[in-house]
């Protein structure tokens, strides 16, 4: 979702108009999210509705760190520092607050918190930095977008999970949504 809203919001942010192809490819995008997600009948969960706070938030996150880098001399991995310092920060007391998480703090657990932060976040977070500053935000977003279909793939290939056909139907109107907002934004 965050790869259709990010061209959005760039257009809202800047104050430009939307345009009607874009808002079609954003319905596309939320019809295929919701073909993807939902089981046997159209239910929204409170999960839903966090993915979806989280893809918007997401989606500001990528146009501001353009938007106040823009034109700026600033060195990536400060800026990734600032970003995973934020991250570390706010994920580390919301996870304190929950006593009943305090169980799961065991050696493996944290060789696994060492793993994601080092690759999934740091690492992330400044490539996505360095990219989003010599390119357009959709266009990094575009590129990044090929993350759930490499889960739905190894899901499917590793772990024996199998899609129904609404949920292919759901990944395909994505996947067309994603490809046809890059074209349209450009």
């Amino acid at each position: 979702m965050y790869v259709v809203l990010v061209p959005v919001l760039d257009h809202v942010i800047h104050g430009r108009l939307l345009k009607i192809s874009l808002a079609g490819v954003l319905l596309l995008s939320i019809t295929g999210t919701t073909l993807l997600t939902m089981k046997d009948s159209f239910d929204p969960k409170i999960g839903d509705v966090l993915v979806l706070a989280a893809a918007f938030g997401y989606a500001i996150q990528m146009i501001m760190a353009k938007k106040l880098t823009a034109g700026k001399t600033m060195d990536s991995r400060a800026l990734t520092v600032i970003q995973f310092s934020t991250v570390a920060i706010v994920s580390g007391l919301l996870s304190l607050s929950q006593p009943s998480s305090w169980s799961y703090l065991t050696p493996s657990f944290w060789l696994a918190i060492g793993y994601l932060v080092v690759f999934g976040t740091m690492f992330a977070y400044y490539i996505q930095l360095v990219m989003i500053r010599r390119t357009s935000p959709s266009r990094v977003a575009l590129l990044m977008s090929s993350e759930p279909m490499f889960a739905a793939i190894f899901s499917i290939l590793i772990a024996g999970k199998h899609l129904s056909i609404w949920q292919f139907i759901g990944g395909v109107c994505i996947i067309t949504g994603i490809l046809l907002g890059r074209r349209f934004q450009e």
